[in-house]
Parts: structure tokens; C-alpha cells; sequence
């Protein structure tokens, strides 16, 4: 019983504390520093490893309780607000996007992903594992 409660406070914490949150800087946006850079690399099509495609990420922003962060790349070309909730509050959703302004990306092409509320339970991860889905999608466009 108190796990959850603990759970439910961290899932809507008082005004003060989603300012807090917002306002609390960390060493993320700092471009001079390699601390929050990764470096992904994937290959394409999943199921037949031939064409590696690489991309930056950078931490731009990241909530001092880890609970939401601002990702993009140094191109400015992508962008993505991540939260460990099916549901970020509007008005920390807000400031992460003024957040991003100020990193100079255009905030106009961001799309919210609709999640069930609560998530579904009990279900595994997708069962095909040989890269069945990238040709479907790619017929699919």
C-alpha cells in the first residue's frame, strides 16, 4: 500500500514541484560537453544487416527525477520528448517545448502519441523477431 501511494504522488506532484522540475538545469545542454551525446547505430532492414545507419542524440534536458527528458539531434531536424508516464502534464509538456524553442528547434512539427490510460498489462513484446514488420510497413507507404 505505501509503494503505491508513493507511485501516485510521483505521478501528480504538487505545481511547486512540477516548476521545480522544469526549472532545475542539468549539465545536458551543454553542447561543449560529450556527457549527454550518444551515438546510435541500427541497420537497415533489421532481419538482414547490410546498410548501418547512424544517428546523434543528444540529452538536451533532462527532469532531475528522470521522469521526462528532451532528446534531439544536432541537426535540429529531430526531436522527441520522452516521459516515463503514459501521460505528461500539459504544463510540463509546455515548458519542455519552450525548452526546445530556445535549443532552436522548429516545435511546430512535434506530434503527441496517443497511450491507453492505464497501459495494458500482462502483454509480451512483439513476437516477430525476423523483421516481418519493416516489409509490411514499407509496403504499406
Amino acid at each position: 500500500m505505501e509503494e503505491r501511494r508513493k507511485r501516485e504522488n510521483f505521478r501528480s506532484p504538487s505545481a511547486a514541484v512540477r516548476e521545480e522540475r522544469v526549472h532545475r538545469r542539468t549539465p545536458c545542454g551543454d553542447p561543449s560537453s560529450d556527457a549527454a551525446k550518444l551515438k546510435v547505430k541500427f541497420y537497415v532492414p533489421p532481419f538482414l544487416p547490410i546498410i548501418p545507419v547512424v544517428g546523434d542524440y543528444w540529452v538536451l534536458y533532462l527532469d532531475g527525477d528522470y521522469h521526462h527528458a528532451l532528446i534531439g539531434q544536432p541537426t535540429r531536424n529531430y526531436l522527441w520528448i520522452l516521459c516515463r508516464e503514459n501521460h505528461l502534464d500539459e504544463e510540463i509538456y509546455n515548458q519542455v517545448v519552450e525548452k526546445a524553442k530556445e535549443e532552436g528547434y522548429d516545435v511546430s512539427k512535434l506530434r503527441k502519441t496517443q497511450h491507453t490510460n492505464p497501459p495494458p498489462e500482462g502483454e509480451e513484446g512483439p513476437k516477430d523477431t525476423k523483421g516481418v514488420w519493416w516489409i509490411k510497413s514499407m509496403l504499406e507507404k
